[in-house]
């Protein structure tokens, strides 16, 4: 409580007509108005809540910290996935490239047939 009166009376929040010093007891001190003297307690009061509130801007800041890491880790998946499928389609493409020889088309195959079957039967 005693920090918070000094740094609001050095900060300048505290006007010149609102803390007046005096001596009581043999001890310095200030006077405050009576509204300026709740407001103090008002923001004392408030301390706790505010460093609470710190506290849970920490946590989320560390939430979004570990959320950016899982985008990214989900990033790097995907472009493997990504790279899994185009060397899939290159391999199939290739697979059919190679499908397209010229002795491996049914026609010619087909002919073959014909010709053969013909001349078995001429062969009788």
């Amino acid at each position: 409580m005693r920090v918070l009166i000094f740094i609001l009376l050095f900060s300048g929040v505290a006007q010149a007509d609102v803390a007046v010093p005096l001596q009581h007891d043999g001890k310095d001190g200030v006077w405050f108005v009576l509204e300026e003297a709740q407001r103090l307690n008002v923001l004392d009061e408030l301390a706790p809540l505010k460093e609470n509130k710190i506290r849970l801007l920490k946590e989320e800041l560390r939430l979004a910290y570990l959320e950016i890491k899982n985008v990214r880790i989900a990033v790097d998946v995907s472009n493997e996935r990504a790279d899994l499928w185009e060397s899939t389609a290159k391999k199939a493409e290739a697979r059919a490239d190679a499908g397209d020889k010229w002795y491996m088309k049914p026609v010619l195959w087909f002919t073959v047939g014909v010709l053969v079957g013909v001349a078995a039967s001429f062969a009788r």
